[in-house]
């Protein structure tokens, strides 16, 4: 029981600390972000934000591990269920995983400076989809991975302009929105949107 409750209170203490670096990096670059500032956000000491972490980039790397390894999760269990050529519940997977942290994620997304963690983190994961894809869709490597970049280059700036927006479409509008367009084109986007009340679209006749 009391080891229960240590491991509550480091995790509870380690969330706050990776929140207030998110949050820090939606208003300076990481470069410039102390110690200091992660443990004033978070409402720590240092002595306790060393308790955790040597330092800075040791809160970074573990943040990226752990973006990464959820995005394998989340495609492992997609692997088995779902259709890799329609990407609609896969996109609904990735809004489950924002929804979960959505603050920390919008901070994340909106981050200032060279967003080098950003680039570094859009790399690895579209080498994860990359592997998880090319055993499952008869597709050439080079046309995979164009494709990939300019699913997750589209994802990446929607969900970026999303967080910065008001927000009054709701993420489930949004990842609905965004699979459309994914999955039927732009062509047929823009068609359906100009069709009076009622009338359906190609899309729509082709489900």
């Amino acid at each position: 029981m009391l080891y229960d409750t240590e491991e509550r209170r480091v995790r509870k203490t380690k969330r706050a600390i990776r929140n207030a670096f998110a949050a820090l990096l939606a208003e300076k670059d990481v470069n410039q972000i102390t110690v200091k500032d992660i443990a004033e956000r978070a409402d720590i000491n240092r002595k306790t934000f060393y308790n955790h972490y040597r330092g800075v980039y040791q809160v970074m790397d573990e943040i990226e591990n752990s973006i990464v390894d959820d995005f394998d999760r989340m495609l492992r269990e997609a692997s088995g269920s779902i259709d890799l050529r329609n990407p609609a519940m896969i996109y609904e997977k990735l809004t489950q995983l924002l929804q979960k942290d959505i603050d920390f994620y919008g901070n994340l997304l909106c981050m200032n400076g060279n967003n080098s963690l950003r680039d570094k983190l859009f790399s690895r994961l579209k080498a994860h989809a990359l592997v998880s894809m090319q055993a499952r869709l008869p597709i050439a490597q080079r046309e995979l991975e164009l494709g990939i970049h300019f699913t997750f280059s589209g994802l990446m700036s929607v969900y970026q302009h999303w967080f910065q927006s008001d927000r009054t479409l709701s993420l489930d509008e949004l990842t609905k929105t965004v699979s459309r367009l994914s999955f039927y084109g732009v062509s047929d986007f823009l068609s359906s949107s100009s069709l009076p009340a009622g009338a359906e679209s190609p899309a729509s006749r082709r489900s």
